[in-house]
C-alpha cells in the first residue's frame, strides 16, 4: 500500500508531529544537558541537512515552538534545552543555525542564556545584545 506524500496530511497533523517531535527534544535535551557536556549536547543535535534549505519547514518549526512554549511553565529555565531541540530541526532544514551560549554579569551573579541564530538573527528570543549578554560559545 502506498504511503500518502505528506502534502496529503492534514495540516494539523503536520503540526501536531512537529509539536510533539520538538517536546520530545526538549524533555531529552532536558535531562542530558545534566550529564553530557556542552560540546558533546551540540554535535549530537547538530543533523546534516537533507536537502536545500527547506524555508516552509523552518516557518513550520519557529510556530511550532512557539505553540509548545506557550504550554510550558512561564519561569521555565529551559532556553539551553529549548535552543538544543530548535538547532536540531533547523539544521535539518537546511537552515544553517547557529546555538550560542552567552552570558551577562546580574550584580555578584553571573547569568547564562542560550537562543539559536539563522541567518545572523536570533530567533525566538529578543535580540540577546539588548538583553545584556555576550555571547562566549557558538556551535
Amino acid at each position: 500500500m502506498p504511503v500518502p506524500s505528506s502534502a496529503s496530511v492534514p495540516r494539523r497533523l503536520t503540526h501536531a508531529s512537529l509539536v510533539l517531535r520538538l517536546a520530545a527534544l526538549h524533555t531529552t535535551f532536558a535531562v542530558l544537558k545534566h550529564v553530557v557536556p556542552l560540546p558533546a549536547l551540540a554535535r549530537w543535535a547538530w543533523l546534516r541537512p537533507v536537502g536545500p534549505r527547506d524555508l516552509a519547514l523552518e516557518d513550520r518549526t519557529l510556530r511550532c515552538m512557539v505553540r509548545l512554549r506557550r504550554w510550558l511553565p512561564a519561569d521555565r529555565g529551559d532556553c539551553l534545552h529549548g535552543s538544543l531541540a530548535l538547532y536540531r530541526v533547523l539544521s535539518a532544514a537546511g537552515s544553517a543555525p547557529r546555538l550560542v551560549v552567552g552570558f551577562r554579569k546580574d550584580g555578584p551573579a553571573v547569568a547564562g542564556h542560550a537562543w539559536v541564530e539563522v541567518d545572523e538573527v536570533a530567533i525566538l528570543e529578543a535580540p540577546p545584545e539588548g538583553a545584556g549578554f555576550v555571547a562566549a560559545v557558538e556551535f
